[in-house]
């Protein structure tokens, strides 16, 4: 006769065994790395990592305010009180300062961030929405969504400079630091315009598809991608002619890329299609699609993981891919509506920003992150060849597996 407890040994054996053999064949054991979570303000909308200063820094759009969470004791140790619907962040390094775009009130906030106090404020155009800053020469470039302009700011005077007239509707900009280029999104007017960070004038506007959402420089190969998501494609410019070289087709509704230096692929979120594309890889390599989470809305690589992290928003998960791979390796549940991210490469903690429940979801990319969850593999879809510059051909091969739940499993992530 067999006890309760010899029962219960066979029954744990019976699912190591199972769950053994489903990892062989490409399943998944669904046990989570742990997650911390930080409360912040209201609204959170973007996120800015200074690792040198152990700083996360967010702004809260709904409150009019910033949070200062300290890396090291994952708690807020400061909030700030800046102007109306604070809607992006940048640090300047070289003065310390965090500068604030406050789209309600059309100023920048500028914080210091040794006391974590507003040391100015900067009139620029109407609704600035989006800011980058070019570390060579300590100047922002704040887009003014509503004055179809963008204006330029001296990090050291902490002045406007010079006002650029652009397109319709600037959203997105990105800067190659090398060419001293300034390339600008104009959501309404289906376009980039191209400023020379020398004269502050615009040198080209190179026409792109309908709504361009985002903008990537590879800095390397003085190339630009943009993010169309009217029509579901990425126009890429040539750098040295700003001229356009190709279009490629992605999935539904993309708003958001990021490039991997090392290979020149480029990672696109579709977001209502629910997967990433992967373009790049060599002439004529296939582009390929990733599965991912519900509504992926941003995307983050980790070189020194060569993890790809996407923030699902409608899903409330952060995905995790193997960019080797092309595979997801894990799927995080985060807080509600997880819309940025951000990255401490020091310590290879990923920030998600909830703007759903007003919180930050601090996970760790190390082992526990797939230790316990064998990779997803979900089936990887090849589109139709277009032709890409840089990098050895793309070549993924991925089984769709089964999933088993096994109880009382769990990674936890150590936090140094």
């Amino acid at each position: 006769m067999i006890g309760r407890g010899s029962l219960a040994r066979l029954g744990g054996l019976m699912l190591l065994v199972i769950a053994a053999a489903l990892i062989a064949a490409g399943g998944t054991v669904d046990a989570q790395p742990s997650v911390t979570t930080v409360h912040v303000g209201s609204g959170p909308a973007a996120v800015v990592v200074v690792p040198s200063a152990h700083r996360v820094y967010v702004a809260n759009e709904l409150d009019q305010t910033v949070s200062a969470v300290d890396t090291t004791t994952e708690t807020v140790i400061a909030t700030i009180p800046v102007g109306a619907s604070p809607a992006a962040l940048a640090y300047d390094q070289s003065t310390g300062s965090l500068y604030v775009a406050n789209s309600g009130s059309n100023t920048l906030s500028v914080i210091d961030g040794a006391t974590n106090r507003v040391i100015a404020t900067i009139p620029v155009g109407r609704q600035p929405s989006y800011l980058d800053i070019n570390p060579t020469t300590d100047r922002m470039y704040v887009s003014n969504f509503q004055g179809d302009s963008i204006s330029v700011v001296d990090g050291r005077a902490r002045t406007v400079i010079a006002t650029v007239p652009v397109g319709a509707r600037p959203s997105s900009l990105a800067i190659n630091p090398t060419t001293n280029r300034v390339y600008v999104a104009n959501t309404n007017g289906q376009s980039v315009s191209v400023i020379d960070g020398a004269t502050n004038r615009v040198v080209a506007t190179v026409p792109t598809g309908v709504n361009p959402q985002d903008v990537v420089v590879d800095v390397a190969l003085d190339r630009i991608d943009v993010v169309n998501n009217g029509p579901g494609t990425v126009s890429v410019i040539d750098g040295p002619t700003s001229l356009p070289i190709e279009i490629d087709a992605v999935g539904s509704q993309p708003v958001s890329a990021v490039v991997d230096p090392s290979d020149h692929r480029l990672y696109v979120a579709n977001f209502t299609s629910n997967t990433i594309t992967v373009l790049g890889g060599g002439n004529a390599a296939v582009p390929v699609s990733i599965p991912v989470g519900t509504g992926p809305a941003d995307v983050l690589l980790n070189p020194a993981t060569h993890h790809l992290f996407v923030a699902c928003e409608l899903g409330n998960t952060l995905s995790a891919i193997d960019t080797r791979s092309a595979s997801v390796v894990a799927s995080v549940p985060v807080g509600v509506r997880p819309t940025a991210l951000g990255l401490d490469p020091t310590t290879n903690r990923v920030y998600v920003i909830n703007s759903g429940s007003n919180t930050v979801s601090i996970v760790n990319d190390d082992a526990s992150l797939t230790e316990a969850v064998a990779p997803a593999r979900p089936p990887v879809s090849p589109s139709s060849p277009l032709p890409r510059g840089g990098g050895d051909p793309l070549v993924a091969i991925v089984l769709a597996g089964a999933s088993l739940v096994v109880l009382g499993v769990s990674a936890r992530a150590a936090f140094g």
